[in-house]
């Protein structure tokens, strides 16, 4: 999982791409904003004294300046002077409304006072939003009309055109400035920008190129240019303009940050130089913001930016009241909870992280949708209320603006990536996939143009061969990998990258071989050991390579020994002893692992951290300690209270370990409210939806099966009855005619035609007549039906492992394989059948390492027409009693196999059948006690 600090770290790069920054964003200033050097002249009235005194105040002593100037003005000294003058004061100190109020008044004493329209421009742009943007365009407009040729003039207006996302009028105003004065680099500058901003980098190169042919240190044009050749992956060019700037203006904090990303890009790996970038691009953020505080201390944007850098270096405490001050002052800047949730996160706040990061999304939608209505082709607009409707789990809408960019946009291949995200949220997994082929499609088509254009660019073919992979051609993605090789011999991301797409070809040898060269690369790096052991994790579940978790033990040592803090490291390694049944080194490494991050509390661990509580609570339960695993997994939720996945681990092990489904369904709900993990929000109400239904599906099983056999007890108790009847019947009528009465004189209490009872002889196997002692018993022990392998046993699977489907779901009773027939046992009239063995699935029996456990049904009919009690017993090969079975078996009845609970399980492939109690009944009562116990139903009399 991502973290929210990763995604910061992300954003912040994003704001280098966008033109952002973690330094001051200034707010407009009207030109000739600063006080006019107006002369003090002798005052020959108050009004002019009161005017004068204005002109002395300190330069930054605003209200001092007002209060004159207001008091010359109330005095009748209304001259386009002092309004002027005042207006400048107003604006100085963010009074944009006044400073309008003053401006018009200029206006309306000279109608042609274009300066006096270009002032009140600059102060609507910064009065009321987008209507001030309109108001201000409409001034400089008249200022236009009485001087066309003022290029200035016509380069502001195009500057408030691209604020309002309106691009052509913008490129117009500029275009024209710049034939009126070829040689105004500041507007070859800005009309560079606009091209950056609508993606034309080739036109943003050749203006940016042109404004440094007029100056060649011209710092911004250098930023600028080298900003589009990043963009174009061209990174020597890049880092070549953005290493002069930085000589030019070595105080410019985003040439370091572009650098970075420069570096990192070109050569694939972090280096000591980019990372020095990184750290120079924060501090000065920190320095420059803290200046501008200093001199404002309402600057709301300066206390943003210097948090996000503070946030970014580590330093949460600072973050937090930095970015807390920043909301104080401006509420409405969305990203500046985007930052705060980040320092919130990483310090263990989970509760105002959340909060935050849900202001975030409610602050960006109503935002991106003012800017799509101002510019229906603002992809970007549209890229950022999708992302922030998904966040919010509205998944369709976020869908209809991913869709509306590829309409746009039809290579956007990053709108293409998130609309197959938001498809798999609702299940549409074929729409899923064609837009993941279309998102591999589109980075393969233009990698491999930009390998056309510069074929020793090595990102271009590590960006091509990510999409191979994932496209699954992992032969064409090793293809690249070994070019890309072949032009920097040292690329370590190169060799890591290679050797998974040789595990996932099978070439174990090749795949070790880049893993060590990986190592050799970068040995006090605690990760490349980590991508080794994994390596021997994956080649140890093949059969024909062998046990190597040793090595990967191994492995994993040596990268806690780089890293001892590191959660993730301790916990794998805590892994890979539970797998080899080590407990007592799995116990160890799960509990530093648990303690480690009940520490750091960082978010980066979270996922690590949770894995730690499952594998220990599963160790206490397979150590028959439930309530230490429930403790166990109580203690995640302790740490997370706010982790939608924490309660839904807790919440699984209640339902299929301990049973207590009332528990997991209180884990479930909680879980699916916790936190702003949409996955795992889900995963939580799936879990808690399926479970209902299988309590209903089970609820009605039950129902149904309590039913049946109701139906069938009364059913066999009044055929047992009515034999009874039948025979009380019989026995009256040979009394009677023993005696010489006549049958019509003693009516018989038959009212059915019935047979005479026969009673089994089992030693036999031939039936009686019903004689004297019909009550026939099998010798304690006597084994009758001893088989479990050959007859009955139909379709018996010979590799199991092979067959991964070919098992049986506890609690479903769904099996694979039909019933074998019924097969002939020594006792006449008695059968039995058998299933078997079908490898068990979804049971705790099945958890242990390395043990296969089998699943069995087997079943007695009774074939005769008596009532049958019986005993019986099945043994695993091993010779261990795993299940029995007694009752009566009414004519033509089965007992045995009545429903899916009547399941055994033996971890042997071989079990024996053993009849050990056998008896014929000639009457019946509630319970009946046998050698063996109490025989549950009806008994014999």
């Amino acid at each position: 999982m991502k973290t929210l600090r990763s995604l910061c770290f992300l954003f912040s790069l994003l704001c280098l791409f966008t033109g952002a920054s973690f330094s001051q964003k200034t707010k407009p200033r009207p030109t000739g904003a600063k006080p006019t050097s107006t002369p003090v002249k002798k005052a020959a009235s108050p009004a002019e004294q009161f005017f004068n005194d204005g002109l002395k105040c300190d330069t930054k002593d605003y209200d001092c300046q007002v209060s004159n100037y207001t008091k010359a003005i109330n005095l009748g000294l209304a001259t386009k002077a002092v309004y002027q003058q005042r207006a400048s004061a107003f604006t100085a100190r963010g009074d944009f409304e006044k400073a309008v109020a003053d401006l018009s008044k200029i206006i309306e004493l000279d109608p042609n006072n274009v300066e006096g329209y270009k002032l009140r421009a600059a102060a609507y742009s910064s009065v009321s939003g987008v209507g001030g943007i309109d108001m201000a365009i409409r001034d400089l407009t008249s200022a236009i009309d009485l001087e066309p040729k003022d290029a200035d003039t016509l380069q502001q207006r195009g500057a408030l055109f691209l604020r309002k996302k309106d691009i052509d009028r913008a490129v117009a105003d500029i275009s024209k400035a710049i034939s009126i004065d070829p040689n105004n680099g500041d507007a070859y500058v800005s009309r560079a920008e606009i091209f950056v901003k609508s993606k034309k980098h080739d036109k943003a190169i050749e203006d940016f190129s042109k404004a440094l042919s007029l100056r060649p240190e011209n710092a911004k044009a250098l930023e600028g240019r080298g900003m589009s050749y990043l963009e174009l992956k061209n990174f020597d060019s890049a880092i070549a303009d953005f290493t002069k700037c930085i000589a030019v203006d070595p105080r410019r904090e985003k040439p370091y940050g572009y650098r970075y990303s420069a570096m990192y890009q070109k050569n694939g790996k972090f280096d000591p130089q980019s990372e020095n970038d990184l750290q120079q691009y924060y501090k000065l953020s920190i320095e420059n913001n803290s200046r501008i505080i200093e001199s404002d201390k309402t600057n709301s944007e300066a206390y943003m930016n210097r948090g996000a850098a503070y946030s970014a270096t580590k330093e949460y405490d600072k973050a937090i009241e930095d970015l807390t001050k920043a909301s104080d002052l401006d509420a409405s800047n969305e990203m500046l909870y985007m930052y705060r949730a980040s320092a919130l996160n990483a310090k263990g706040n989970t509760a105002q992280y959340a909060s935050d990061l849900a202001r975030y999304y409610a602050l960006v939608i109503p935002k991106t949708t003012k800017e799509i209505e101002l510019n229906p082709q603002d992809t970007s607009a549209y890229l950022s209320r999708g992302m922030a409707y998904a966040a919010q789990n509205n998944y369709a809408a976020a869908i209809a603006d991913y869709t509306k960019i590829i309409t746009l946009d039809p290579e956007n291949a990053t709108a293409y990536a998130m609309r197959a995200g938001a498809r798999l949220q609702l299940n549409d997994r074929e729409g899923m996939k064609q837009d993941t082929a279309m998102y591999e499609a589109i980075k393969t088509k233009k990698a491999t143009k930009r390998i056309e254009s510069e074929p020793n660019n090595i990102q271009s073919y590590l960006d091509r061969a990510s999409s191979y992979s994932s496209a699954g051609n992992y032969q064409k993605a090793v293809e690249d990998y070994s070019k890309a090789i072949g032009i920097d011999p040292n690329c370590r991301e190169c060799y890591t990258s290679r050797a998974r797409q040789y595990g996932w070809l099978k070439d174990y040898a090749k795949a070790e071989a880049d893993y060590d060269k990986a190592i050799s690369l970068e040995p006090g790096v605690a990760e490349r050991y980590w991508d080794r052991a994994q390596h021997f994790t994956d080649i140890s579940s093949t059969s024909s390579r062998g046990n190597f978790y040793p090595k990967a033990i191994q492995d994993m040592s040596k990268a806690i020994e780089l890293a001892p803090k590191s959660v993730k490291y301790v916990w794998r390694r805590g892994s890979y002893y539970d797998v080899l049944d080590d407990h007592k080194n799995a116990i160890t490494d799960y509990t530093n692992a648990i303690d480690l991050f009940s520490v750091s509390k960082s978010s980066a661990d979270e996922s690590w951290f949770v894995s730690s509580i499952e594998g220990l609570a599963l160790i206490f339960y397979k150590m028959k300690d439930e309530i230490q695993a429930i403790a166990t997994m109580s203690k995640g939720i302790e740490l997370l209270p706010n982790s939608a996945r924490a309660y839904w681990h807790r919440g699984q092990f209640y339902r299929i370990y301990v049973k207590d489904y009332a528990k997991a369904q209180a884990d479930f709900v909680a879980g699916g409210q916790a936190g702003t993990d949409s996955v795992w929000q889900k995963a939580n109400r799936d879990a808690l939806a399926d479970m209902n239904a299988g309590m209903a599906k089970d609820a009605a099983d039950a129902a149904r099966r309590a039913a049946e056999a109701k139906e069938r007890k009364q059913k066999q108790k009044t055929e047992t009855i009515n034999a009874l009847l039948g025979i009380a019947g019989a026995a009256v009528d040979a009394i009677a005619q023993s005696k010489g009465n006549s049958s019509s004189q003693t009516p018989s209490i038959s009212t059915r035609q019935t047979s005479t009872p026969s009673t089994t002889n089992p030693s036999s196997g031939n039936a009686s007549s019903g004689a004297k002692g019909g009550n026939q018993r099998l010798k304690k022990g006597e084994i009758l039906i001893a088989d479990g392998e050959a007859e009955g046993q139909k379709e018996k699977p010979s590799d199991f492992s092979s067959i991964p489907t070919d098992c049986m779901v506890q609690g479903t009773g769904e099996y694979k394989h039909p019933w074998s027939s019924w097969q002939p046992t020594p006792v006449n009239g008695l059968q039995w059948r058998l299933q078997g063995p079908i490898r068990a699935c979804g049971n705790p029996i099945n958890d242990e390492k390395g043990k296969v456990v089998y699943s069995w049904y087997f079943a007695y009919k009774n074939t005769t027409n008596n009532i049958l009690l019986v005993d019986c017993q099945q043994i695993s090969g091993d010779g261990t009693e795993v299940n029995t079975c007694g009752g009566l078996i009414a004519p033509g009845g089965v007992i045995k196999h009545t429903d899916a609970a009547n399941h055994t399980f033996s971890d042997s492939q071989n079990v024996s059948f053993k009849l050990r109690y056998l008896e014929t009944c000639t009457a019946v009562r509630i319970s009946k006690e046998t050698p063996y116990g109490t025989a549950t139903g009806w008994g014999c009399q």
